[in-house]
């Protein structure tokens, strides 16, 4: 079995939970190749990074790594990589053309990318997409997915579940086609399941791990009562509840 790991960026530096996921099925034996939308942007990143086998590939964008939202607004140059990135796979896939309307009312960047890395999980023999996030990451990964003829499963997080940008009909969609969608809390599978209704019915709830090796415990019996707390210190991340809960 071969995988294509697909998220927004990579690596991040706050994404450490991704690359844990992804040494862990290293370590089990799965062949992986990563794909990511966008280059990265953060300046330090973690040691784990330097563990990782598989190979990262930058899903290409038409002219300077721009192209506009709408298929309408495409300059003549932007339309001809679009139309030559289309034709490309049609090689590949016999079926494409018939394919393409699952396409419809998603952006001009997502299809291109869709069809980009299509065309790769046939050259590479790749079995199997995954993405991190129900955002653009899964939208990508749908099309390309159709496209190829593979299953795909994604993983759901926060705000792409709870923001208001959330869109409810392209999550429906996203959790109809998906053979099985992963979310980190019960909070979350229930939330997405009292929502979503039928659709939502494979999602399964796994938590983040940790590599427990790498933590040395300590009884807490001889030491003094004390609470650290790790995170960024922005509201989404509940540190206020934490301190009113303390008290």
């Amino acid at each position: 079995m071969r995988v294509g790991y697909v998220v927004k960026r990579y690596p991040r530096y706050s994404e450490t939970f991704i690359v844990n996921e992804i040494l862990a099925h290293e370590k089990a034996g799965l062949n992986i190749d990563i794909f990511a939308l966008r280059p990265p942007c953060d300046t330090h990143f973690q040691n784990c990074i330097s563990q990782v086998r598989a190979s990262v590939t930058y899903i290409r964008k038409p002219i300077q790594g721009r192209v506009s939202e709408s298929l309408n607004s495409l300059s003549p140059t932007a339309a001809s990589y679009f139309w030559a990135e289309l034709q490309e796979l049609s090689k590949l896939i016999p079926d494409f053309w018939s394919k393409l309307s699952i396409a419809q009312g998603e952006t001009a960047s997502t299809v291109y990318q869709a069809a980009w890395l299509a065309r790769e999980v046939k050259l590479r023999g790749i079995t199997h997409l995954h993405a991190h996030f129900g955002s653009v990451s899964t939208s990508v990964t749908r099309l390309a997915s159709y496209f190829a003829n593979v299953s795909y499963t994604f993983t759901t997080h926060a705000k792409d579940i709870f923001h208001e940008s959330v869109d409810i009909d392209d999550m429906k969609r996203k959790l109809r086609d998906a053979s099985t969608v992963i979310t980190v809390s019960d909070y979350n599978q229930k939330y997405l399941q009292q929502s979503y209704g039928k659709v939502a019915d494979n999602v399964q709830r796994i938590y983040n791990g940790l590599n427990l090796s790498q933590l040395h415990y300590q009884s807490p019996r001889k030491r003094p009562t004390r609470i650290i707390s790790v995170g960024r210190l922005v509201e989404k991340k509940g540190t206020s509840i934490l301190i009113d809960a303390c008290f």
